[in-house]
Parts: C-alpha cells; sequence; structure tokens
C-alpha cells in the first residue's frame, strides 16, 4: 500500500486531477483538458489525436470537436476503425481524418502528416494513444510544436525506472513515465499531471500559469498506481524476492511465482561459502554461474577455487568465505 502522508502531498501538485469529468474521454480527460484551455484562454483551437479509433469512444478531442467548435486532425491506422472515424466525423470540414500508422520515418513521421494537411505550426492539443511508440513518434516530432501534449505511459512500470521500449512498431511494451519526463524536458515541456496512464505536458513558456510549486515525478503522478506494480529485489545470498502486487495485472492477474524466478539453484544460493562440502557448492556454483554467463572456464573456475582455499587456510572473514 502507498504512504498516505505522501498522497496527501501530491494532492497539492495534482490539482488538476479535481477537474476530472468525462463527457467522450476515458478517465476524465474531458475536464482536464478544458480547465487546461481556460487558463491558457484558448477557447476554439486545433487538436490532433492518434490512435483516434472510431473518433469518439474514449477520444480526448471529441468534446473539443463536437461541442467547442475545435478544428482537428485524426488519425487512425486500422481500416475497420478509421471506416467508423469516416462515419463520425467524415462531413466535417473542420476535421480531417487520416488512415495510416503514425512512425518516425521521413513519409510516416507526425511531422509529415501535419504538413499534408496544412495543420498550425504551434497547435494546441497533441493527444498520443498508440501503446507501444508513443516516445519514439513523440521524439521525432520535431517541426510541429503543440502547446499541450497528453502521452500515454506503461502505469505497470515504477516511476523510478527510465524504460524505453525498442524502435519497432511490432513491439506494444509502452515506455515509463520518467522517460517522457526526461524526453519533454528535451523538447521544452514541463509536466503538469497525470491521469490514469496518461502524462500531461504543456510548453515550458505555459507552465507558470498552472501554479504548481513541485512538478517532479514523486508530486505529480497519481501514488496509487504502485498498488499496481510489482518491484524486485535481490537478498545477500543471491535469492530474488518480489514485493508489491506481484501478479501480471493485464493477464487477468496471474500470479507470479518467486521460486520459478530464481537464477541461482537453492544449494547455490549463500553468502559466505558453508563450512559443510563449502568449496564443492562454490566450486559448483562458479561453472553454474559461468556456463549461465556462456563463458564456461574450468580453469578460471579453478583458479578461483585455489585462491578460496588459500583465504580459508588464512581464515579470512570474506564474502563467498566461511564465516
Amino acid at each position: 500500500m502507498y504512504n498516505q502522508s505522501i498522497k496527501i502531498y501530491n494532492e497539492k501538485n495534482m490539482y488538476l486531477n479535481k477537474y476530472k469529468k468525462t463527457i467522450h474521454s476515458l478517465d476524465g480527460e474531458d475536464g482536464v483538458i478544458e480547465y487546461i484551455f481556460q487558463v491558457l484562454n484558448i477557447k476554439e483551437g486545433f487538436t490532433c489525436e492518434f490512435g483516434a479509433w472510431d473518433g469518439k469512444f474514449a477520444s480526448n478531442s471529441y468534446n473539443l470537436i463536437k461541442n467547442c467548435n475545435w478544428q482537428g486532425l485524426l488519425i487512425e491506422g486500422d481500416e475497420g476503425r478509421f471506416k467508423e472515424l469516416l462515419q463520425n466525423h467524415g462531413q466535417n470540414k473542420k476535421v480531417h481524418c487520416h488512415n495510416g500508422f503514425v512512425g518516425w520515418g521521413p513519409e510516416d513521421s507526425l511531422d509529415n502528416i501535419l504538413e499534408k494537411y496544412n495543420a498550425p505550426i504551434n497547435f494546441d492539443l497533441l493527444s498520443i494513444d498508440i501503446d507501444g511508440n508513443d516516445y519514439h513518434v513523440w521524439d521525432a516530432t520535431k517541426k510541429y510544436k503543440p502547446k499541450v501534449v497528453f502521452i500515454e505511459y506503461n502505469l505497470l512500470t515504477p516511476v523510478e525506472v527510465d524504460f524505453v521500449q525498442e524502435k519497432n512498431m511490432q513491439v506494444h511494451q509502452g515506455h515509463s513515465i520518467k522517460a517522457l519526463v526526461r524526453l519533454g524536458k528535451e523538447k521544452g515541456y514541463e509536466l503538469i499531471g497525470a491521469i490514469s496512464g496518461n502524462a500531461i505536458f504543456v510548453q515550458k513558456e505555459y507552465f507558470p500559469a498552472f501554479n504548481i510549486t513541485d512538478n517532479s515525478i514523486d508530486t505529480i503522478w497519481p501514488v496509487e498506481e504502485r498498488d499496481f506494480m510489482t518491484y524486485m529485489s535481490i537478498l545477500y545470498d543471491g535469492t530474488i524476492m518480489l514485493h508489491g502486487h506481484k501478479k501480471l495485472v493485464l493477464q487477468n492477474n496471474f500470479e507470479i511465482n518467486p521460486k520459478k524466478m530464481q537464477v541461482l539453484p537453492k544449494h547455490s544460493r549463500f553468502l559466505f561459502t558453508p563450512r559443510r562440502f563449502g568449496l564443492i557448492k562454490l566450486f559448483i556454483r562458479k561453472i553454474f554461474m559461468q556456463k549461465h554467463a556462456g563463458k564456461l572456464g574450468i580453469a578460471s573456475i579453478l583458479k578461483e577455487i585455489w585462491v578460496s582455499l588459500k583465504r580459508r587456510v588464512k581464515k579470512e572473514n570474506i564474502f563467498s568465505q566461511p564465516k
């Protein structure tokens, strides 16, 4: 469970969450977006969203387009969903619908697609949700500078970890919020919120308008997400321990068995060499570890055992020696 004192501190800098309101978005993003653009004094703007799905379900743009007279570019790669997108927006002259996947190459980059539809360079809202390469697509966007960016992160990855999945359209692992904050700063953006796996950024020049005293991840990030995270630690003897949720959240909460995660067999897990059959066990562990690493060398193992034996004779008290 998360620390309640941390939660209280977070709420001071997570005040955007109190504006959560769902009209068509997934989890209150509509209300937060409405508030953000009230602060920025933007009433009729331009939004770009991908993957847009049908342009309505769980959309961060539909309310702006339908009820606030916004213009937009909605991008969806799946052909079936794109047909539904056209049904919902095809007759709206203020909305462009694009069928294609956004990547990082010269043809499929967001810069290239936005230019094709004459989008404003400094348009108002960019919403990225493609379950994988979100980081790489935003990183490749150089020409266009949206004022506000909503971008999905992997909420199962601990906030302490800077994780970026490989640049591959067939991989769908996502990225940690820490990696996105780092990228955002490199691109001139500051974090102002995080909602249900979406990090919210604004251009640095607009950040003071939100009166956030501390926008570090620890204070902005919804701390209750930690309840879904699994942590690993390693004990002195090489035993691997799991902490936290200890379940595969998106695989029906399948419980992880720590016994099946051990790298070292039980007989080879020790900090100090056991007195009973100690050198034999040490020899077995050395063989196992070198074989596991793919570089088995008996000569080097024998040399280490010889050194260990000499230390034992001298009764030296060091790691992997008898205590």
